[in-house]
């Protein structure tokens, strides 16, 4: 089988974002297997995988499969219902969707109309605690919380974290930070940038990390804290699991899927919102004391042996028969 992954073209570059860790994870697992895997579309190949959006549209493909996680929603835009267009025209011509939770297919099943289109599954994201790792001390006692993502948006609830670790006063802990806060200005809110100058050495912002550094996060922190709404299922609660770190998440994700009670808690949003556009700037919340409540009760999870269903390898051997199928 040979496979092209749409991940780099003129315009685009998806290799440094979550979406492209994980597709790069899963490309050296396909190779395992013996699948030929390109990123060229002049490339004649069996399936050509859309990651979300289209950077091009295949011709020297057999069979075209789209992976989708939330689609756009944001109320705010004007080319709302055009992105929605092309998006439902890409995915009618496909031959299979993968949606990166069941959350996801919701969504998309709502805003797209995607039902019913080609063949369907629900694959998750996956990840490894393999390579190189080097871990170093992290300042305080302990215990030491971790709040990650690659990039602070308004859905990523950071002033409410913060706010409810300092509120929580556990003796001698601290919340490392890890993502870009201050370089993108059209994406992270401007009002957040006093988070920066605001909280004290409690609080450590660590801007863009490695991930080797990540890794070395997981293996220490008691917790990881990613309180995301409509998120479809995050690559950094993926490698985290992979550590056996116990994960606080919200209830209208599709992170929720992977928490059991060995795993983690689930704090409720105060709203549910239906499956119509919202105001992206204007999320729901969560209620600071029950976080806070959720941080005292957490960090004293023991670890998890890291689930094997969550495993790149696992997830690859799905990808791989969701594809012969298509193939038929």
């Amino acid at each position: 089988m040979k496979i092209c992954i749409q991940m780099l073209s003129k315009n685009s570059d998806r290799s440094l974002t979550g979406k492209g860790k994980f597709f790069k994870r899963l490309r050296a697992e396909f190779e395992k297997m013996g699948i030929e895997v390109t990123y060229d579309p002049k490339k004649k190949v069996d399936i050509d995988v859309c990651i979300n959006k289209p950077l091009w549209w295949p011709k020297n493909s057999k069979r075209k499969v789209i992976r989708l996680g939330p689609c756009e929603y944001d109320s705010n835009r004007k080319d709302l219902k055009e992105c929605w267009h092309v998006a439902r025209k890409y995915a009618k011509s496909c031959h299979g969707i993968i949606y990166q939770s069941a959350f996801s297919k919701m969504a998309n099943h709502a805003f797209l109309r995607t039902s019913g289109l080609c063949d369907e599954a629900v694959i998750h994201n996956g990840s490894t605690a393999d390579g190189a790792m080097h871990t170093f001390g992290l300042a305080g006692g302990g215990p030491h919380f971790l709040a990650s993502t690659r990039e602070w948006t308004l859905e990523k609830s950071l002033d409410t974290i913060i706010e409810a670790f300092l509120d929580a006063a556990i003796p001698q802990s601290t919340l490392h930070v890890c993502g870009t806060v201050w370089d993108k200005p059209k994406r992270f809110p401007l009002e957040n940038r006093k988070l920066l100058k605001k909280y004290g050495k409690q609080v450590i912002f660590l801007g863009e990390t490695s991930q080797e550094d990540l890794n070395a996060y997981y293996y220490q922190c008691a917790a990881l804290i990613h309180l995301v709404y409509w998120d479809s299922c995050a690559n950094a609660v993926a490698e985290a699991m992979q550590f056996g770190i116990p994960i606080i998440c919200g209830d209208n994700c599709g992170t929720m899927e992977y928490i059991n009670k060995e795993r983690g808690i689930i704090v409720p949003f105060n709203k549910s919102l239906p499956f119509k556009p919202w105001n992206r700037r204007k999320p729901p919340k969560v209620d600071k004391n029950v976080l806070s409540e959720a941080m005292w009760k957490i960090k004293d999870f023991p670890r998890y042996d890291p689930p094997d269903e969550f495993h790149i390898s696992a997830i690859a051997k799905k990808y791989k028969e969701f594809f012969e199928g298509v193939l038929g």
